[in-house]
């Protein structure tokens, strides 16, 4: 063998390495984008999950939550300003939840069913009160989303 067929040889090897390591590479990246995706799915869960269980271990917060919900006109200065700390804290999350949506790291439908667990807690007069006076609080384009549903549903 001469000379320039060991070469011809070892670039083909060479070439064949490279490939392999494009695949790994591929293989590697894909599986880091599904993992970053369950885990942003995970932790929006658990977030928004942290707030039902504190209602459920607080029938008070339960009793007030309903209470703002059904437009009731007979919440009290602090109960008012607890239910506004619970849509400090809905709305947060979910622009948590909206921002991983648009960056692709969490599916649209999941989205989707926030920002109607949102819609939900907002569409009342206190909701809509505390909405009004705290969009600045938050990103433009996920306030303006949020806005839009709710004022569309009342």
């Amino acid at each position: 063998m001469n000379w320039d067929a060991i070469g011809a040889v070892g670039e083909i090897f060479g070439a064949l390495a490279v490939f392999v390591s494009l695949v790994y590479l591929a293989v590697q990246t894909r599986n880091n984008t599904r993992a970053l995706r369950s885990s942003a799915f995970h932790q929006v869960r658990e977030s928004f999950s942290q707030v039902s269980l504190a209602m459920a271990a607080d029938p008070e917060l339960a009793i007030l939550v309903n209470s703002a919900v059904m437009n009731e006109q007979s919440l009290t200065d602090n109960e008012i300003i607890r239910y506004h700390s619970l849509l400090t804290t809905l709305v947060r999350r979910g622009e948590s939840a909206y921002f991983q949506s648009s960056e692709g790291n969490l599916q649209m439908e999941t989205w989707v069913g926030i920002k109607e667990t949102l819609v939900n807690a907002l569409s009342n007069d206190y909701g809509v009160t505390w909405l009004d006076r705290a969009s600045g609080r938050f990103t433009k384009e996920y306030i303006e989303d949020i806005s839009k549903a709710v004022h569309e549903r009342t």
